[in-house]
């Protein structure tokens, strides 16, 4: 019974706490992202075990400001602030990592409000003890003055430009924080460097000052933004469009591999497969600015090889993708995340294209076996009933014209084999005509077609004597090229 009302009890004050803390400060426990401060295990904090917190009174921003702790140990100190403006919780400072052995900590303020400042003494070994302390900071704010400030300085445009130039500001006038210090909007606009949260928040905050639509996504371990440009939505990566870690804001190499991308891209980097599914519906590429840019080096090489198999007529082939493409000079650029890239020459490429009256699809894939990265392709010809092709390719891969319309083919290049299911399922198709260069005929090549399907070749050729085999109905052709008499028709290679 003493133990039903002890836990009663306990029960009762949890509930009173949040209750309390309801209208406080947020609980960097429930953040609106995993939280970065770890609650401290119960069994290690030493019982009686006590640190005291001074925090100066009449705090204002801009001044620099000086927390000391001190504890009854030898302890080293980790100092967190947190603050609760606009429903989202900014992180000050991850214990700063490398603690203190004297109890201080220094911080400016750059807007005013409330504060929660969480203060972690260890001793080393088992002893841990947790000390909260809640204060106010008052004074100008500085954050909405420089937000302000950067929005007067953007020339304008729609809100694709818009939001490129603020990506852009950000990229050179910023530089990720290694030091993991600076998880708010404040310390990319003012002091210059933060973690993805500061990039992802800062961005959020300029392009609300300009009424564009944006949201922030998070992962385990990152934060980037989903921005809503002409009429649809977009992951912009700040962050990883930044190039370097190191204490220079511009650095000249900065990046637009993450500026648009679709989720069906992104969301295949390993770091970017968000949390929970309260994120927007992103799957256009129109304000991707490679896609829109037409800067996409490593374009050209993926088209030449899928070119270079459907001029063969394969109908499902896959090309192995390079992890560099030239840049000129003699340099070359390296592929970091080629789902990316290939994935943008996916799009790029599916955006309604056909080759050679077919429709094609792609997907970039990775052999982890071999290491590489790929991409496979299928091509299915989309040909009317009534149509008549003409092909001129040396080789014919397999099944390249399976279940496809078309009533006449003619073979009018110097194709040698007509490979496994070449023509089958191809219900309307009625005449074939087939030179002497053709020198083998798979028995499936025909499959599913009519049975009085007519081939039109040479009296003495392999052709005529597999119609006679396959009981086809032949018509001996006399010596004349079979591409003359189609002049003006559709020819499968242009």
């Amino acid at each position: 019974m003493r133990r039903i009302l002890i836990c009663a009890v306990f029960l009762l004050l949890g509930m009173s706490c949040v209750c309390a803390l309801a209208d406080g400060p947020l609980d960097p426990y429930f953040a609106e992202t995993r939280p970065l401060i770890r609650p401290t295990e119960p069994g290690f904090q030493r019982r009686g075990a006590t640190v005291s917190v001074e925090v100066p009174e009449d705090i204002q921003t801009g001044e620099s400001v000086l927390f000391t702790a001190a504890g009854d140990g030898e302890y080293t100190y980790y100092f967190c602030v947190l603050s609760r403006k606009s429903g989202i919780v900014y992180h000050y400072n991850y214990y700063d990592r490398t603690g203190t052995d004297d109890g201080t900590f220094t911080y400016t303020f750059y807007y005013p409000g409330d504060y929660w400042l969480r203060v972690l003494a260890e001793d080393g070994v088992n002893d841990t003890v947790v000390t909260d302390r809640f204060f106010s900071v008052t004074g100008e704010d500085y954050l909405a003055e420089k937000v302000s400030e950067i929005a007067d300085m953007c020339p304008g445009g729609g809100e694709y430009e818009i939001a490129l130039w603020l990506h852009d500001y950000i990229v050179n006038h910023a530089y990720y924080d290694s030091g993991y210090t600076r998880y708010t909007a404040d310390g990319v606009l003012i002091s210059g460097f933060g973690v993805c949260d500061s990039y992802s928040k800062a961005y959020e905050m300029l392009l609300a000052a300009f009424n564009i639509d944006s949201q922030r996504v998070t992962s385990t371990s990152h934060a980037w933004n989903a921005v809503y440009m002409e009429d649809a939505w977009y992951n912009v990566d700040v962050t990883w469009d930044d190039p370097g870690t190191e204490a220079v804001a511009v650095s000249g190499n900065e990046r637009y591999d993450y500026f648009g991308l679709p989720n069906s891209i992104l969301f295949r980097v390993s770091s970017h497969q968000p949390e929970d599914e309260n994120y927007p519906d992103c799957d256009s590429v129109a304000c991707n600015y490679t896609v829109r840019t037409g800067n996409m080096p490593w374009h050209e090489a993926v088209v030449q090889s899928i070119l270079d198999n459907l001029d063969a007529y394969e109908s499902r082939f896959r090309i192995e993708l390079a992890t560099t493409y030239p840049i000129g000079d003699g340099w070359q650029r390296y592929i970091s995340e080629p789902v990316i890239t290939y994935g943008l020459s996916r799009y790029v490429l599916q955006q309604g294209i056909g080759y050679r009256d077919r429709a094609v699809t792609l997907a970039a894939d990775y052999d982890p076996d071999a290491d590489k990265w790929g991409m496979t392709v299928e091509a299915h010809y989309v040909l009317s009933d009534a149509e008549r092709l003409v092909v001129t390719a040396s080789e014919i891969g397999e099944e390249a014209f399976r279940g496809s319309g078309g009533s006449v083919v003619v073979i009018a290049g110097d194709c040698e084999r007509l490979a496994e299911g070449v023509f089958a399922d191809m219900p309307m198709l009625d005449e074939v005509h087939i030179p002497a260069t053709v020198t083998e005929i798979e028995d499936t090549a025909f499959d599913g077609c009519a049975e009085n399907l007519l081939i039109v070749a040479p009296g003495d050729s392999v052709a005529a004597q597999f119609a006679m085999d396959n009981s086809y109905c032949l018509e001996i052709e006399m010596e004349t090229d079979p591409g003359d008499e189609n002049e003006g028709e559709t020819e499968a290679g242009k």
